[in-house]
């Protein structure tokens, strides 16, 4: 089974009406010029010119495209010049095409993309072969999409015609009842609402469980890249069909609130178990800490100690601290450990002590003699309505003074959150 990933953009716009022009012909474009009449060579277009496939002449702006019947320039390198220039758009200019804002604006064979009339062809750039194109795509092919636009239309009345005021076997209570296939391919393309059949109506959502495009049996599942294949996507919503492709994962709503801060390294996701100190954002979440949840509920977690200083003597230094707070970060705690990189052990007695900007301290008993590579268990600091806080590690002999003191800096800490 082959994957087709398409370079363009699915305008789903859904107007109820046309608000352009309904039933265009090529022949009603400019019969004159063959304005946008699909061409092999330059003579079938009279004063315009044969430019990927379409009589049409070369633009830069709009202006460009007067005299020619709802012309708009499709400039270089837009979606639009993209789709219907396929492999050679970098080597095209940018074109005159018809504008749009829906499909039935445009000609038979035509498709609104980005505003403008374009082919309908399956010449399109294909990231697998390196933009060469197939030629053609089977049915069994698995095609990927971008959508751009989505709106809230109603169900149309011949899907729901037959049917009774409440969906069949729906139930208020569980919202994955309320969903009405009308296209038949076994995907929900419209959400009824507490059940009620006419008032069904498009999700505007770009996930979930629903049809991602209504008029297209082939595509049909809401999916987001996964390239390391560690079941976390990394969250740009796509429209695939007719079976989740390779590479990719359902986006479905639970899977739209996760996104992998590294698609390349399937130890990267959210949820994994994040090492304290080893210098990666295992978990996406607080930089190389755990995620606050867990530090603050006192959960084991791995934590990774630095080989030592060279220093000789004890050589005590903050792993962390990490910043667990609310989110205006008036209130919170700072949690860490203390780590011993020296050469020597440490003395019996190892103080921590803290201080805001307002003269405001106190202090703690860590543990007892830390061994070279050693760790203190974790440290909480708590902190309220702080602008600065300075955290200094009390220990006789420390051969490195400079290392054994952290600033806490929180300019609004201590300001009233209003959002």
């Amino acid at each position: 089974m082959k994957t087709k990933l398409r370079v363009r953009i699915l305008g789903l716009f859904l107007l109820g009406a046309c608000s352009i022009q309904c039933g265009v012909t090529e022949g009603e474009l400019g019969s004159e010029t063959n304005w946008s009449k699909g061409c092999d060579e330059s003579s079938e277009c009279g004063e315009n010119a044969c430019i990927c496939g379409a009589c049409t002449r070369s633009c830069d702006a709009d202006a460009d495209c007067a005299g020619l019947a709802r012309g708009v320039c499709a400039t270089l390198g837009s979606e639009s010049q993209v789709y219907q220039c396929g492999e050679a758009a970098e080597s095209k200019p940018g074109i005159c095409l018809p504008r749009c804002e829906s499909a039935r604006d445009c000609a038979a064979g035509r498709r609104c993309i980005a505003g403008s009339c374009v082919t309908e062809s399956d010449s399109s750039l294909d990231p697998g072969d390196g933009g060469a194109g197939d030629g053609g795509s089977s049915s069994d092919d698995v095609e990927v999409v971008i959508v751009g636009v989505l709106s809230n239309d109603l169900v149309p009345k011949e899907c729901i015609e037959d049917l009774p005021e409440l969906i069949p076997g729906c139930s208020v209570d569980d919202s994955s009842t309320w969903g009405l296939d009308c296209d038949g391919d076994s995907v929900p393309d419209y959400r009824a609402y507490d059940c009620v059949t006419e008032n069904a109506e498009r999700p505007g959502d770009f996930h979930g469980d629903y049809d991602c495009v209504v008029d297209d049996q082939k595509l049909r599942y809401w999916v987001t890249p996964d390239a390391d294949g560690d079941g976390v996507g990394q969250g740009t919503p796509m429209c695939a069909g007719p079976v989740v492709p390779e590479g990719f994962i359902r986006l479905t709503s639970a899977a739209a609130d996760l996104q992998d801060c590294d698609d390349m390294d399937p130890a990267v996701y959210p949820g994994a178990t994040d090492t304290w100190g080893d210098g990666m954002n295992s978990d996406c979440y607080n930089e190389d800490y755990p995620i606050c949840s867990v530090i603050e509920a006192g959960s084991e977690f791995p934590v990774e100690l630095p080989p030592a200083t060279g220093c000789e003597g004890v050589d005590l230094y903050f792993s962390g601290p990490a910043v667990c707070a609310d989110r205006c970060r008036n209130h919170g705690a700072l949690y860490g450990f203390v780590v011993n990189a020296g050469t020597e052990a440490s003395a019996e007695s190892i103080t921590l002590s803290w201080r805001d900007q307002d003269g405001n301290a106190d202090s703690t008993e860590l543990s007892g003699s830390l061994g070279t590579g050693e760790a203190t268990p974790l440290f909480e600091v708590p902190f309220d309505l702080v602008t600065e806080m300075t955290l200094t590690i009390d220990a006789e002999g420390d051969c490195d003074s400079s290392n054994n003191e952290y600033v806490f800096s929180n300019p609004s800490g201590d300001q009233t959150c209003l959002f």
